[in-house]
């Protein structure tokens, strides 16, 4: 019956959530080296070119202080016309060539074609001119003019050149921070996504866990548990279909031990109430006055006795769930057949009982409707105290309908309401009847409302003291207790013609007492 988990290739959990958290981590640790990798790239681009700063301005400013020396050089030789200025001068212009050449591969193609040679032309031309001796004043200050000239042009190429690269470098580091801008924008989400599917992955069998622990505590004791995941996750899976076998067994074996029970006392207790009847009837022979009070008592609490011992069976039969069967009945005269022996009982008891709601006819379960209405109205009246009223009041919502029930009693303790729905369970208040309950009315209460698709409320009723107006909502009231206010809410149904073979099918939910009409009717879809 139950689908047991087979052993799983799934690491334990503590390594899923381990594995998943550094998956989920990946992105980010791409986009912190990625931007780690940019800033990098940045950084040396932007020492590299504070390295060929420094070294294009000392070779320039080297350059420009050469040229004049080598011009000084030159002067000095074409006035003394000594060869030891020959000499020197030929070591300036080499120097000179070499710094050129130099400052010539740092820099650009753009920069090198015609400064460069223009320069090395005009040194050439000097240079032979030494040589050859044919120096002319005028020419020869044309060409140191055309020089200088030439490298305070390059110098100015130089400054360009670098001023240049710095706003490139400037532009591709704002790009790169735009580029890491849209990374961390894509990076973010999916590293959370990723941590959400993780998580999802990880948590799977404990959501499944957690979906199957809260139908059994429903009382849903038949759906198969199946868990996927690590190999202790499905051992835990397998040991939580095991009790779930066990509670449906001990469920079992409750409502069969309750049935049984309950029909072995209405044996005797019927045996015991027709002996009564006979006694009341004085056929064995006439009763004295004392007699006749015994015997009222006898008969009191052997009534008593069998409502006690159908609201055990009722109880037991709401428990089943089945298909409900659905009758066309008018509310209101379906609320006053259902209570009409409890009206006697209210006016014995001095109790007034009000009904009052629209005449509207509409698909009603009806013999869970009828243990509803009777466990909540017979609550009332033995916690009501005589001189005051209850009322059962009903009228339609969208889409549903509610029911409510207000009594005069003592409230409810606030302390109790969160048990006040389980079996067996008596709350603090007193009932003015002789007779202890049971203490499973509203239980099977519960277990027919919710049967139904539908929800109860309870609330106290307080006495608002400036205008001694009666209100059922507690959270807004203030005043004294005057009363409890069940409240119940019921989807209003499609209603499904049943075939004579399905409905032959049908179980009856009460101990065979309860009667059906002819047309009975299957739960649809909500109006």
């Amino acid at each position: 019956m139950f689908l047991f988990g087979n052993k799983s290739w799934l690491p334990p959990l503590r390594v899923q959530w381990v594995l998943g958290a550094l998956v989920a981590m990946l992105p980010l640790l791409g986009g912190v080296f990625y931007a780690a990798k940019i800033m990098d790239q940045h950084n040396r681009a932007q020492s590299r070119l504070v390295i060929l700063s420094g070294q294009v301005s000392t070779l320039g400013a080297t350059v420009a202080d050469q040229t004049k020396d080598l011009e000084r050089v030159f002067r000095q030789y074409q006035l003394l016309k000594d060869d030891r200025f020959k000499s020197v001068f030929q070591q300036q212009h080499s120097k000179l060539v070499t710094n050129l050449n130099q400052l010539q591969g740092m820099l650009e193609p753009s920069v090198q074609q015609t400064l460069f040679a223009d320069l090395f032309a005009r040194l050439a031309t000097i240079e032979s001119a030494l040589q050859a001796s044919s120096m002319e004043a005028e020419s020869i200050n044309d060409d140191f003019r055309f020089l200088h000239a030439r490298i305070k042009t390059l110098n100015g190429e130089v400054y360009r050149m670098l001023r240049h690269r710095q706003e490139t470098l400037e532009t591709s580091y704002q790009d790169s921070q735009w580029r890491l801008l849209v990374m961390g924008a894509w990076v973010l989400p999916g590293t959370l996504i990723l941590v959400w599917l993780v998580s999802v992955m990880v948590l799977r069998p404990i959501d499944q866990l957690s979906t199957a622990i809260k139908k059994m505590g429903k009382g849903d004791w038949h759906t198969d548990i199946h868990i996927t995941g690590s190999n202790e996750m499905v051992l835990l899976g397998e040991n939580l279909a095991w009790m779930q076998t066990q509670l449906q067994t001990i469920e079992s074996q409750k409502h069969a031990f309750l049935q049984q029970v309950t029909h072995e006392l209405k044996t005797p207790l019927a045996a015991i109430m027709e002996a009564g009847s006979l006694l009341a009837d004085e056929v064995p022979g006439k009763l004295r006055g004392n007699q006749r009070q015994v015997l009222s008592i006898l008969q009191d609490n052997a009534n008593n006795l069998q409502m006690l011992i159908q609201q055990l069976l009722d109880y037991n039969s709401a428990s089943k769930e089945h298909v409900q069967q659905l009758e066309n009945y008018s509310l209101d005269d379906f609320f006053h057949e259902k209570l009409a022996d409890l009206k006697g009982l209210a006016e014995a008891r001095k109790v007034s009982l009000t009904l009052h709601g629209e005449k509207q006819t509409i698909p009603l379960d009806t013999v869970r409707m009828a243990m509803v209405v009777r466990n909540l109205v017979s609550n009332a009246v033995n916690l009501t105290p005589s001189g005051k009223s209850i009322t059962v009041g009903w009228q339609m919502e969208n889409g549903s309908w509610c029911l409510q029930v207000e009594d005069e009693g003592p409230g409810i303790d606030e302390n109790n309401v969160a048990r006040l729905f389980e079996p067996f369970y008596q709350g603090g208040a007193k009932k003015q009847g002789s007779l202890k309950g049971s203490g499973i009315g509203l239980a099977i209460v519960k277990e027919c409302v919710e049967l139904m698709n539908g929800e109860i409320q309870v609330n106290n009723r307080y006495q608002i003291m400036d205008d001694q107006r009666d209100v059922a909502d507690s959270k807004d009231a203030t005043g004294e207790v005057c009363g409890a206010c069940f409240s119940v809410r019921l989807p209003l149904v499609q209603a499904v013609s049943v075939s004579p073979e399905a409905d032959s099918k049908k179980e009856h939910l009460t101990d065979g007492n309860a009667t059906t009409k002819s047309n009975k009717y299957l739960l649809g879809d909500n109006a």
